[in-house]
């Protein structure tokens, strides 16, 4: 999940962009770096946030596309759900669940995560 700030004064609220990305690799970093290019917030500094949505917020699925080369190395604020695995053949799932107050736009994301064995 990536949180891209478009607040201004005719918008109070965050947008949370919820994006997926997967990743392999020959090491668990090279795998990692893969999911990041995959769900499109690569080529930022990733400042990772405990999971509460502030009032106004409003939560998107999509592919994070945000104008990259003029972002690039900027801070993009995160809550991130990962597992990797060392196991050749071993399959890992991780993913964010999410509830918000209809009225206010509050509330709480969930990090889960599995492997296959």
């Amino acid at each position: 999940m990536a949180i891209h700030d478009t607040a201004d004064a005719a918008n109070s609220g965050l947008e949370i962009v919820i994006t997926a990305g997967t990743g392999s690799g020959p090491t668990p970093i090279a795998a990692f770096d893969h999911a990041l290019i995959d769900a499109g917030i690569a080529n930022y500094n990733l400042l990772c946030l405990s999971s509460v949505l502030s009032a106004g917020s409003r939560v998107v699925r999509r592919k994070f596309q945000a104008p990259q080369q003029e972002e690039y190395g900027h801070r993009l604020y995160v809550v991130l759900a990962h597992l990797e695995t060392r196991i050749h053949g071993e399959s890992v799932w991780a993913g964010l669940g999410w509830i918000q107050v209809p009225d206010s736009g509050k509330g709480l994301l969930v990090e889960i995560h599995s492997t296959s064995h």
